[in-house]
């Protein structure tokens, strides 16, 4: 089995994205070693075409903290195709850690057990009650520190 920033780093990031197709191909010798979450998908170039017909290929739909303010678009959009919702902070920067996250119970233990948990539905997610202030603090600190 293929050890996973091996094949990340095999990705051809020629236009800056992945196909939800390509990608699948690559992880595909990884077997279990991913949980292929929908990611970032209401930021423009980022949308699955024909997502319904591959939404069986997805284990559940992701709420990534820069996006925070769409939550229930993101909830909406996990229920409509049955798939489970959790939450990452993708933190870029220092700010938007803990931003949001994915929790479960203390007994799970390891990464297939994990997987495991989100595909069954036996997570629940945190949302930061400053979400929207810590992602406007990252917002910045990258346009003004980093940039």
């Amino acid at each position: 089995m293929a050890h996973a920033t091996s094949i990340l780093k095999s990705l051809n990031k020629n236009k800056g994205y992945y196909t939800l197709e390509s990608l699948l191909d690559t992880v595909s010798t990884a077997t279990d070693s991913f949980v292929i979450v929908g990611h970032h998908l209401y930021r423009p170039g980022k949308w699955i075409n024909h997502i319904e017909e591959k939404s069986h290929l997805l284990d559940a739909i992701e709420l990534p903290a820069k996006d925070i303010v769409q939550k229930e678009k993101y909830r909406n959009l996990s229920t409509s195709l049955k798939k489970n919702f959790v939450a990452g902070s993708d933190a870029h920067t220092w700010a938007q850690i803990g931003v949001g996250y994915t929790m479960c119970s203390d007994d799970v233990f390891g990464f297939s057990m994990f997987k495991n948990a989100i595909k069954t539905n036996k997570v629940s997610i945190s949302i930061s009650p400053e979400a929207e202030q810590l992602v406007q603090i990252s917002s910045a600190y990258r346009k003004h520190l980093i940039s």
